[in-house]
């Protein structure tokens, strides 16, 4: 570690933007492994078809919030290192 110096993901612009990038790529990915069938992802199962429209909509919803999921996670997750460091260091 380097003296005053600052980490860049330690900004959560940033960490969004890392986990976008991972969001699209793996999204891209699974269309490109399973075309059209990818959008199966967003009906589960032996649910009922009269609640289909509802699902479809809670899991578009949901798989779309990942990426800023990741994001916030990791963010909190570099500040608490970042925060531990500085109290460590602090005691010394």
């Amino acid at each position: 570690m380097i003296p005053y110096a600052f980490t860049s993901t330690s900004h959560l612009a940033i960490t969004i933007s890392l986990s976008f990038v991972f969001f699209i790529g793996v999204t891209l990915i699974g269309f490109r492994r399973h075309g059209l069938h990818f959008f199966s992802l967003f009906l589960p199962s032996g649910a009922p078809l009269a609640l289909a429209p509802l699902l479809v909509v809670l899991e578009i919803v949901s798989y779309s919030f990942r990426g800023i999921s990741l994001g916030v996670r990791l963010f909190a997750n570099m500040m608490a290192g970042h925060t531990l460091v500085k109290i460590l260091c602090g005691f010394s």
